[in-house]
C-alpha cells in the first residue's frame, strides 16, 4: 500500500531528458517513480525513514551552494567502478582544455571557491601553473584540488601545489573497490601524512556501500584530526560501469553513527550535518528531483563547457560517457 506524496522534476537517468517524478509513501520509506516516453517507468527506493525524509524535503530555508566543480581533465591513473567520468574506460575522452580556457571558465562562472576535479587532476604536468594562472587571473578566493592521492605521496610536488595556490586537498578514504589495507589507499594515507607536515587544510569523503565501510574511516580522521576540517560520508550511486548491489540511506546512517538525535538540515533536502570527533561532516545521498536540488546545489562545468547543477551535470554526463544521447 503506498500514498502520493510529492510532484516533481526529475531525469531520465539513460536519456538525460527532464520528465515527471512521483513521491509515494509506504511502509518501506520514501519511492520516486519517474516516467520517461521512451524508457518507461523506473521506481526507487530514496529512503527508509518517512519522518526523516520529510523533515528535510519541506524545509524552505536552504542557500544555494556558491562552488564551481571543474573537470581539468578526464584522463586518470585509476579505473573506479563508480566514476561518472569513466576515465580509463574503453571510450575515447575529451582532451584536456588549455590554461587559457579554464581561466576564461573560472572567470565567467564567478565562484569563489572553485574545486579543480576529474578525471585526476594531478596528470597535467602544467597543474601548478594552472593553480598560478586561476590565482592571479581570476576572482577565485579558495582552490581546491580533488584527488585520489595516487600522486600526492610526493611531498615536494604538494608541497608546489599548495606554493601555487590551492589552498585545500580534497582526498576519499574510502574508494570502492579497492581494499582499505591495498596499495591504493596506502598511498592515500601517504598524502595525508605529507598534508599533516605541509600543514595543508584537507577534506576527505568516503563513498560508502554499507555502513560496516564507515569504521575505518573514522579511524583515519582521529590520526589526522589536525588537518581535517571537514567530512563527507556519501552513499554510492548508480554511476559509472558497475550498479551498486544495494545502497545504504541518510537516516541509516545518522542511525548507525548514533546521532539520529543530533544532527542538522544539510544544504539540500537530502543531506544532514553531524559532527564526528569535533569535524564538520555531511552525510549525504543523491535524489533524483530537479525541482528540489538545483536551486541550492553547487555548478558543474561539462565536457562541452555547458555549465549545469552538480548533480544534474554527473548525470549527464555519466549518460554521455555511456554513448548514449543526451535527447529521446
Amino acid at each position: 500500500m503506498r500514498t502520493f506524496y510529492k510532484d516533481t522534476l526529475s531525469t531520465c537517468h539513460r536519456c538525460g531528458r527532464d520528465i515527471k517524478g512521483i513521491f509515494w509513501q509506504s511502509l518501506e520509506g520514501i519511492h520516486l517513480e519517474t516516467t520517461c516516453p521512451i524508457h518507461g517507468i523506473d521506481l526507487e527506493l530514496v529512503e527508509t525513514d518517512v519522518a526523516f525524509f520529510r523533515k528535510g524535503y519541506e524545509y524552505e530555508g536552504y542557500s544555494p551552494m556558491r562552488y564551481l566543480i571543474l573537470p581539468v581533465t578526464y584522463r586518470c591513473n585509476l579505473s573506479c567502478k563508480y566514476c561518472y567520468a569513466h576515465s580509463n574506460y574503453t571510450h575515447p575522452l575529451p582532451a584536456d582544455r588549455s590554461i587559457a580556457r579554464l581561466v576564461e571558465i573560472v572567470a565567467a562562472a564567478d565562484c569563489p571557491t572553485v574545486n579543480l576535479a576529474g578525471g585526476e587532476p594531478t596528470v597535467r604536468d602544467d597543474l601548478p601553473e594552472l593553480l598560478v594562472a586561476l590565482k592571479t587571473r581570476t576572482s577565485v578566493k579558495r582552490l581546491c584540488v580533488v584527488t585520489n592521492g595516487q600522486n600526492t605521496i610526493d611531498e615536494h610536488y604538494l608541497n608546489t601545489l599548495h606554493d601555487s595556490g590551492m589552498d585545500f586537498l580534497f582526498l576519499p578514504l574510502y574508494i570502492p573497490g579497492y581494499a582499505s589495507t591495498g596499495t591504493v589507499i596506502g598511498k592515500v594515507i601517504t598524502s595525508l601524512d605529507n598534508a599533516y607536515r605541509l600543514r595543508i587544510p584537507v577534506w576527505v569523503q568516503a563513498a560508502v556501500e554499507c555502513v560496516g565501510q564507515i569504521a575505518p574511516v573514522l579511524e583515519i580522521v582521529d590520526k589526522y584530526h589536525k588537518i581535517i576540517f571537514s567530512i563527507t560520508i556519501r552513499s554510492v550511486r548508480p554511476y559509472g560501469r558497475t550498479e551498486p548491489g544495494g545502497m545504504v540511506h541518510v537516516s541509516e546512517i545518522i542511525r548507525h553513527l548514533g546521532l539520529e538525535h543530533s544532527y542538522d538540515l544539510g544544504n539540500h533536502p537530502f543531506n544532514r550535518r553531524v559532527k564526528l570527533l569535533g569535524r564538520t561532516t555531511k552525510v549525504s545521498s543523491w535524489v533524483n528531483d530537479r525541482q528540489k536540488l538545483d536551486p541550492y546545489d553547487a555548478t558543474y562545468v561539462m565536457h562541452d563547457d555547458t555549465i549545469l547543477p552538480f548533480h544534474k551535470g554527473m548525470l549527464l554526463e555519466d549518460i554521455y560517457f555511456k554513448g548514449q544521447k543526451w535527447d529521446c
